[in-house]
């Protein structure tokens, strides 16, 4: 009768979690999600800067789709009046804006045609008799690609294309 008593102690006692075990249970978890909890923090942290680029990256895409829909003498009009590729063209928004993007515009030599090796200088054929490449015959193969690029101020963002003739 003893064995049977305390196989019904036994079972009696195996019910419920000690106090000790309890108190582990509760250490473990408070250890373990610190980690958890901090990588939680840094993915809602990554997700807010993530979207802040996302919006100016597409900022810059928007900029560039309206330069490229601008008629081609405009750009050259614009481009000429830049004066080269490291000014800002009149494409550019005020300075005073925040978030600035500036838009850099210039003619694109691709096959080096007047032998300076500057891809964004153009032989001028002078066959309208100014020594200006801008302003060369609209049939002037010279003058066919505006090179476009737009940039975020004082970011590493920028988008760049060549828009044709």
């Amino acid at each position: 009768m003893t064995a049977a008593r305390d196989g019904r102690c036994a079972a009696h006692r195996q019910r419920g979690l000690s106090y000790v075990e309890v108190v582990v249970a509760v250490a473990l978890l408070a250890v373990a999600l610190v980690p958890v909890l901090d990588g939680l923090q840094m993915g809602v942290q990554s997700a807010s800067v993530n979207g802040d680029v996302v919006q100016q990256q597409t900022a810059l895409q928007t900029r560039l789709r309206s330069i490229q829909a601008e008629p081609f003498a405009a750009l050259v009009a614009a481009a000429q009046a830049a004066g080269g590729a490291n000014n800002p063209s009149t494409y550019s928004d005020p300075t005073s804006q925040a978030d600035r993007i500036v838009v850099y515009l210039s003619a694109y030599d691709p096959d080096n045609d007047d032998g300076d090796g500057d891809m964004f200088t153009v032989a001028d054929p002078n066959g309208d008799g100014d020594n200006n490449p801008y302003t060369s015959a609209d049939t002037d193969p010279e003058l066919a690609l505006i090179w476009a690029q737009v940039v975020l101020e004082n970011s590493p963002l920028a988008l760049h294309t060549l828009v044709r003739r």
